[in-house]
């Protein structure tokens, strides 16, 4: 069952105006963005409310974004797309060296990052890693109703 948001329950979640169709580009068809799946996941779970594609590196001149963040907790979530078939900016030599780099300014910056594939998102497993991360950086949930505290 796909996840189907109006642009009213999109843009609510912070993830700002509905992006437009994706223009279709031979037989290869890009997977959907779980990226709402997650947001509506963060919601219901009661985990602290994520700031959507937040600019972190900015201090040292760069205009990183994490797909998701909690900076009073310095927490970041990255959903990481098409991993296979060589396929993606994720599987060139270029995009490779440029998620180090980030990853490795997040580190210097003091950001836990948790990096997730699509199918992580849909099963919750990157939910509850994110919710554990955020556990050990400091903050606290009720744990009879979520599952990293146990």
């Amino acid at each position: 069952m796909a996840l189907q948001l109006t642009e009213e329950e999109f843009e609510q979640l912070g993830l700002g105006p509905v992006p437009p169709p994706a223009k279709k580009r031979g037989k290869k068809r890009p997977r959907p963005s779980q990226e709402p799946l997650f947001a509506l996941q963060c919601k219901a779970s009661g985990l602290p409310e994520p700031r959507a594609q937040h600019l972190f590196a900015a201090i040292i001149g760069r205009r990183w974004r994490f797909d998701f963040a909690w900076p009073a907790y310095m927490v970041a979530l990255e959903i990481d797309g098409l991993m296979f078939k060589g396929m993606g900016r994720h599987q060139t030599v270029t995009g490779q060296r440029e998620d180090m780099r980030k990853g490795n300014a997040a580190l210097q910056l003091g950001w836990a990052v948790v990096h997730a594939e699509q199918s992580m998102v849909k099963s919750g497993e990157a939910l509850k890693v994110v919710g554990a991360m955020l556990v050990l950086r400091g903050w606290r949930s009720d744990p009879e109703s979520h599952p990293w505290e146990n």
